[in-house]
C-alpha cells in the first residue's frame, strides 16, 4: 500500500515539474520577445507571475499553451489572472481539469 502512495506522490511531483517548466518556458519566451535576450528567470512555485511581466496578452498565451500542452480546457470563470498568479495555483487548476 505504501508503494502505491509513494508512486502517486512521485507522479504528482513530475506533473508539477512539467507544468512549472511550461510556465517558465512561456515567461522566458515573453522576455525574449521583449528584447531581453539571454535572460532566464528563476521562479519559485509561490512567486507572483506578474512580477515577471505577465500581462493580459501573455496571460491568454499562457492559458492557451497550457490547454494545448495538457489537453485540457479551462472554464470561463477560471480565466482571471488571479487564479493563474503562481505556479502552485496553475498546477492546482491543471490537476482539476485532468
Amino acid at each position: 500500500m505504501r508503494k502505491g502512495v509513494k508512486k502517486m506522490q512521485e507522479c504528482k511531483e513530475k506533473d508539477k515539474i512539467i507544468i512549472r517548466d511550461k510556465v517558465i518556458e512561456i515567461i522566458n519566451k515573453k522576455l525574449l520577445e521583449g528584447g531581453e535576450c539571454g535572460l532566464e528567470v528563476e521562479i519559485s512555485d509561490s512567486s507572483a507571475l506578474e512580477l515577471y511581466g505577465i500581462d493580459s496578452l501573455s496571460f491568454v498565451n499562457l492559458v492557451v499553451e497550457l490547454e494545448i500542452a495538457f489537453g485540457i480546457e479551462f472554464d470561463d470563470e477560471d480565466l482571471v489572472m488571479e487564479k493563474f498568479n503562481t505556479i502552485d495555483l496553475i498546477y492546482a487548476l491543471v490537476q482539476e481539469r485532468k
